[in-house]
């Protein structure tokens, strides 16, 4: 998978998980503050990261910013 790809199935995830619109989610888009997603939210995505691209996230690898950009460096990093 090519980052054009990873970065297209998180943005899915995101979406779908969040209730928001591709167009609203860019690199440095903050998860938390610009598209409200809470603690529970953040789990869930997570969970769907692992599931969809056959890792594991662990309190290690999670990132401690929660962008795009971030999520796409970690999937690539454990992949």
């Amino acid at each position: 998978m090519n980052d054009t790809e990873i970065r297209a199935k998180v943005i899915e995830i995101l979406t779908l998980q969040l209730q928001v619109k591709a167009e609203d989610i860019h690199d440095e888009t903050d998860i938390a503050k610009d598209l409200g997603a809470d603690s529970l939210d953040l789990v869930e995505i997570v969970m769907e990261l692992e599931d969809a691209f056959g890792i594991i996230i662990d309190d290690e690898n999670e990132p401690k910013t929660q962008t795009l950009a971030s999520l796409v460096e970690i999937v690539k990093k454990l992949m």
